[in-house]
């Protein structure tokens, strides 16, 4: 979009976006999104038919649902092996194998 005296208007700092863009941002489906939008987890703007979404907003939404990875102590208190790494401690050892 051009101004009248013919420069272009600088980037909108938080620009508005569709529920596909935001579908996009989130890597999830349009549908999350709109489910998201439906149960104000996400905050919104309807404009006749569509919604329109700040990317502010999706920033906040994306802070207050941040999931962080706790480390998992097995019972035993003895850690656990990364996913994939394969475990030794039982090569060799048992009856008739020492």
């Amino acid at each position: 979009m051009s101004r009248r005296d013919g420069q272009t208007p600088p980037p909108d700092p938080d620009p508005w976006l569709t529920a596909g863009e935001v579908a996009e941002l989130l890597r999830v489906s349009p549908a999350t999104v709109y489910r998201l939008v439906d149960a104000r987890e996400l905050q919104s703007k309807r404009i006749r038919r569509s919604v329109r979404i700040r990317r502010s907003w999706v920033t906040a939404y994306l802070r207050a649902n941040q999931v962080t990875e706790l480390p998992v102590t097995p019972p035993d208190g003895q850690p656990r092996p990364p996913p994939g790494a394969r475990d030794h401690r039982h090569v060799g050892q048992g009856p008739g194998l020492a």
